[in-house]
């Protein structure tokens, strides 16, 4: 075959290739045909020809398939650069346009330089076309993810839905939406990205399409989790099998690290690492899974195991340029965990310039800022620094009734104000803990709020404190002991042992009500309003609110009078 004819046919395979999602494939075809011209596959050089252009734009898109360390993105992007600039060039504004409607996935939260791209193509693609629209999709991306500009964003996308809507274009429309969505959760809109998650998955399946289905199943599984309203299995199931169907390493690994996150919030120890696993399978080095993984070991006291993971995540740093991306703060993370843990900060301390690169860094996004927050309040609290604590708590408090990383953060808050002396604030913190934990079925994060807030109690130092400690106490120990957490069951003997009381068993109460439950349900039963239930309690209306829903579901009732019938005829005069 000659050497023209051969390159013809590689470029052909290669877009066969990509149309079936056949990366690996694709990417060996584009290579040969770029190796085959003498081209530089980094892109560092201008593509000399038309032939060159487009393997350079085919290998940028095969490789963004593949979950890659920042020297691989940066040569996509070049890839791809070059590709647009000579179809620039040669006056090809349709190609360019083509070319620039097809960036690569890139980390979220680092600087890729794809802007610049984006805003050449807007100049030239015709206003008004679908094609300007996919522009300003793409535009609205990167300007949420990688600037951290959340209204530019937002304007880019209704720029777009209104082309999408203008021109009845429904492929448009919902990759649209994905993108913002996408946005909106790491921003922290988590009800909205949701919203948006939806409209996507009513459209049929024969008109979706899959990397946008990918997208729209992660942003609603994982803002889910941080909201307490975690995804069915069926729903991560559907995630998984999306991503499997694509091939995509990127959209597998965060389906597998996904539904591993849910099973650790559960307490399934077992089923978390099966499926963090399969995340590592697929994508070896992603901080996602390395962090969560460590998270397993920690909680059920394999800390040499958690100490392997974290070298790993943290040996990960040379080959990452000092950026707002998500390795940065899952190295804090991790490391404030692993200290509060096993009760040894590390020495030397972790150098302050990690955790500033995303505090410092005006690219920083919300998401990845509370990550970071939640490391240093662990390693606040086991320094034992108040002025680290009160740092911790000022940036953790905007996040406030969220699940950060399967971590509750009203339990973090409460740890910290008692760290500081205000055991009053913390109260508020563990009860709204408390009743979020309880309903979202987060048991490992309602026991660890269990000891955190009978520690806070018992330095209150008054007998109903006391009383309150005790029952919160039994309560984490059952929790502990069912699903094997030695962690906490040390901590909780050793608080035990401190107020002078045994392991004793948690009260029996009906349906498995908490003791905080049968205190709402009795004052209820008695005609007394949410918010004379928060007085009396010292409570807010809205953590009231929650457990009067929590006690709804477990006693099977629809109203208030039915709740009144269930507290006369199953809770005893002495409770």
């Amino acid at each position: 075959m000659g050497n023209e004819k051969m390159l013809r046919y590689t470029l052909l395979a290669g877009e066969r290739a990509l149309e079936s999602y056949a990366w690996e494939e694709a990417t060996q075809h584009f290579i040969r045909g770029l190796e085959a011209k003498g081209i530089d596959l980094n892109g560092r050089e201008p593509a000399a020809d038309a032939q060159a252009a487009d393997l350079l734009f085919g290998l940028a898109r095969a490789k963004s398939a593949y979950f890659s360390f920042w020297a691989d993105i940066g040569q996509t992007v070049s890839n791809l650069r070059s590709a647009f600039e000579y179809r620039v060039a040669a006056g090809d504004s349709d190609r360019a346009v083509e070319i620039a409607q097809s960036p690569p996935r890139l980390p979220v939260g680092g600087r890729s330089g794809l802007m610049d791209i984006m805003e050449a193509a807007l100049n030239i693609a015709a206003p008004g076309s679908s094609a300007k629209g996919q522009l300003w999709a793409h535009y609205g991306w990167v300007a949420g993810v990688e600037d951290a500009d959340y209204p530019a964003a937002e304007r880019a996308f209704r720029e777009a839905l209104e082309i999408a809507r203008d021109n009845n274009d429904g492929l448009l429309l919902q990759r649209t939406l994905a993108q913002a969505a996408q946005v909106d959760f790491y921003h922290g809109r988590n009800y909205a990205a949701i919203e948006k998650t939806r409209q996507i998955l009513t459209i049929s399946a024969a008109d979706l399409d899959l990397t946008t289905e990918c997208a729209a199943r992660y942003v609603y599984c994982i803002s889910a989790n941080y909201i307490g309203e975690p995804a069915s299995p069926q729903e991560l199931g559907a995630f998984i099998n999306a991503a499997e169907r694509l091939g995509n390493q990127f959209w597998v690994h965060l389906a597998y690290w996904v539904s591993s996150i849910v099973a650790l919030l559960r307490g399934d120890w077992e089923r978390a690492r099966q499926l963090a696993n399969r995340a590592v399978a697929a994508a070896p080095g992603a901080p996602t899974i390395l962090s969560s993984a460590s998270h397993i070991e920690l909680e059920t006291g394999e800390f040499d195991r958690a100490q392997e993971i974290f070298q790993k995540l943290l040996g990960l740093l040379a080959e990452i340029p000092a950026n707002p991306s998500f390795h940065f703060p899952a190295v804090v993370s991790v490391d404030g965990r692993v200290s509060w843990f096993t009760g040894t900060p590390r020495e030397p301390a972790l150098p302050a310039k990690v955790a500033d690169i995303v505090m410092s860094s005006p690219f920083a996004i919300p998401a990845f800022v509370a990550v970071n927050f939640v490391g240093m309040a662990y390693d606040a609290l086991a320094r034992g620094n108040q002025e680290a604590c009160h740092l911790a708590y000022d940036g953790l408090a905007s996040f406030s009734g969220e699940c950060i990383h399967a971590i509750a953060s009203d339990r973090l808050l409460g740890m910290l104000s008692h760290a500081i002396g205000d055991v009053s604030q913390g109260t508020g913190h563990f009860e709204d803990s408390l009743a979020f934990c309880a309903k979202a079925g987060y048991r490992p994060e309602y026991a660890w709020t269990c000891w955190g807030y009978s520690a806070a109690l018992l330095d209150r130092g008054n007998e109903d404190d006391r009383r309150r400690a005790e029952g919160l106490l039994a309560e984490a120990l059952q929790i502990s002991t069912d699903l094997g957490m030695p962690p906490l069951m040390e901590r909780i003997a050793s608080l035990q042992e401190t107020m002078g009381a045994g392991l004793q068993p948690p009260p029996a109460y009906p349906n498995g009500l908490t003791f905080r439950e049968v205190e709402v349900l009795l004052l209820l039963s008695q005609g007394r309003t949410n918010r004379e239930i928060a007085r009396v309690l010292v409570l807010s209306q809205r953590t009231v609110e929650r457990h009067i829903s929590n006690l709804y579901t477990k006693i099977a009732v629809r109203n208030r009078a039915e709740a009144t019938l269930f507290a006369l005829n199953q809770l005893a005069p002495s409770e």
